[in-house]
């Protein structure tokens, strides 16, 4: 049996020795075959040297033959040498990369544990956030109750300042009514008084003329001085008595108008009095309701203040849970693993990492699934799962790589994903070089309508990055983003949009959800 671990000798090595071999086999049979002229009878010295003459043929063939074995010899065993150096080589290639892998696998494994400690960290603030948050209701409950029984204070409060407005209307209805009567008792004084004056004049007027009646009577007494002295004596007692009887009555007009009029004034000191004392009231009534409703309005700011607080919390709290709280949403991850990344492949698998812990931090509910093309051997998708270690295996596990991309294979598969989940937020991934072959035209361009009809974006993402390919029949990764309306990022970039996409799809979903 032959040695197994010996170095095999190359194909065209041996296609080359058996081709010499053959070549000097028929070189000898021809030499052989040669027919030999037949020695006449007569001529024996001829046939001697013919047959002498073919021996050294025979001969000198065989030292051919003999040299041209002992040359292919030679070069397959330098043939052979060479294979076991490049064998050699390629064994310390292998066991560097192996090295390389297991110090990689190392610092995944620092990065597992440095990401279970800071979820851990986060699940210990969402617990104090949640105590929080639950204080935080109870003071809102607290500061309601005080602001309900504040409201009740300030409605009885309101109600007892409707009461005492009512009552001093009514009051200064009543004055003004009294004031209305007072005036009138006060016009019709004065009406008195000017008849009183009326009549004083009158008086005083009578006595003028009966002052001028006395003068007559004197003159025509005096003229006739021959009338009795009896008749002037009584004449001048009447004339006394009259003019004391005028002076006491006049006297006594006065004094009553006097007593009147004081009478008057006192009653309208009285009057204005109280109509100071009432407007004082009523100022200090209207002070007392200016104060109520002073009160009234800082009660009611310090409610809004309480009330925007509360709101302000509650936005904070919505905004944190908005954050942190999971929704369904599926996502589709297509990687590419063709001959033409053989040697990106690395650079591949880490984005795949990547993709998976970033979309992870952001949902924890998230369900993935993973269409992996372009392998030796087509490999069915993962179905939608949340995210575990087995997620993260999936490319890892592939081993037969260096085929042929399709898209229209992909892009068909996750249509057909998405077909079995219709409640959830949806995106398209492509990890890949930025090339699109596939196998059908029409089925990509079929799939990339159905994409765009149902609103659902695919993100390309190309690695390596400022490598450009000339689209095959017009498509590329670019332009099944551009159709389905997403995005296109590279390998510098790509972490950082698709943290802020993923973020703005959380916050469509919550304000969709609160509208």
């Amino acid at each position: 049996m032959a040695d197994s671990n010996a170095p095999r000798m190359p194909l065209a090595a041996s296609s080359n020795m058996t081709a010499g071999m053959s070549t000097i086999l028929v070189t000898s049979q021809e030499i052989n075959d040669v027919p030999t002229s037949s020695p006449a009878p007569n001529s024996d010295a001829t046939g001697a040297a013919g047959e002498q003459s073919g021996l050294a043929r025979s001969e000198g063939t065989q030292h051919i033959a003999m040299t041209t074995l002992t040359r292919v010899s030679t070069s397959s065993q330098h043939v052979a040498g060479v294979r076991h150096d490049k064998t050699s080589s390629r064994e310390k290639a292998l066991s560097m990369q192996r090295i390389q892998l297991a110090k990689q696998l190392s610092d995944e494994r620092k990065l597992c544990k440095d990401l279970e400690a800071r979820l851990a960290s986060l699940q210990h603030e969402l617990a104090s956030l949640t105590s929080s948050n639950k204080a935080f209701e109870a003071e809102c409950a607290k500061l309601r109750e005080q602001i309900d029984a504040t409201v009740q204070q300030l409605e009885s409060r309101t109600i007892e300042a409707k009461r005492r407005d009512e009552a001093t209307e009514e009051i200064i209805s009543c004055l003004e009514s009294k004031l209305e009567v007072a005036s009138e008792s006060l016009a019709e004084s004065e009406d008195r008084r000017e008849i009183a004056n009326e009549a004083c004049n009158q008086a005083l007027e009578t006595c003028a003329q009966q002052v001028n009646k006395f003068t007559g009577l004197e003159n025509e007494l005096k003229i006739s001085q021959l009338e009795t002295h009896a008749l002037q004596v009584m004449h001048d007692e009447l004339k006394e008595l009259y003019e004391r009887d005028v002076r006491v009555t006049i006297h006594n007009m006065e004094q009553s108008h006097k007593s009147r009029e004081s009478d008057s004034q006192q009653r309208l000191t009285l009057k204005d009095a109280e109509i100071k004392k009432l407007k004082r009231q009523t100022s200090m009534l209207k002070d007392s309701r200016a104060d109520d409703i002073a009160k009234k309005e800082a009660a009611e700011k310090a409610r809004d203040r309480a009330l925007a607080e509360t709101q302000k919390l509650q936005q904070s709290l919505d905004e944190l849970e908005r954050s942190v709280k999971p929704f369904t949403q599926t996502v589709v991850i297509c990687v590419d693993v063709s001959g033409s990344l053989t040697t990106f492949l690395p650079d591949i698998k880490q984005a795949y990492r990547d993709i998976l812990l970033m979309i992870k931090s952001n949902n924890s509910d998230v369900k993935v699934a993973v269409v992996v093309h372009g392998c030796n051997e087509q490999h069915s998708p993962s179905p939608p799962q949340v995210i575990s270690g087995k997620t993260f295996g999936i490319v890892d596990s592939i081993g037969g790589t260096g085929g042929t991309e399709d898209y229209a294979y992909c892009l068909k598969q996750t249509v057909d994903l998405f077909k079995k989940n219709d409640d959830s937020k949806k995106l398209v991934i492509l990890v890949g070089d930025g090339n699109a072959e596939c196998s059908s035209i029409d089925s990509l361009s079929s799939a990339c309508e159905q994409l765009k009809s149902a609103q659902i974006m695919v993100y390309s993402i190309i690695i390596p990055e400022n490598r450009r390919f000339d689209p095959i029949w017009g498509w590329s990764m670019e332009r099944i983003s551009k159709v389905t309306g997403g995005r296109v990022e590279y390998q510098d970039t790509y972490l950082s949009s698709l943290d802020k996409h993923l973020r703005h799809e959380r916050e469509q979903h919550f304000k969709a959800a609160n509208m």
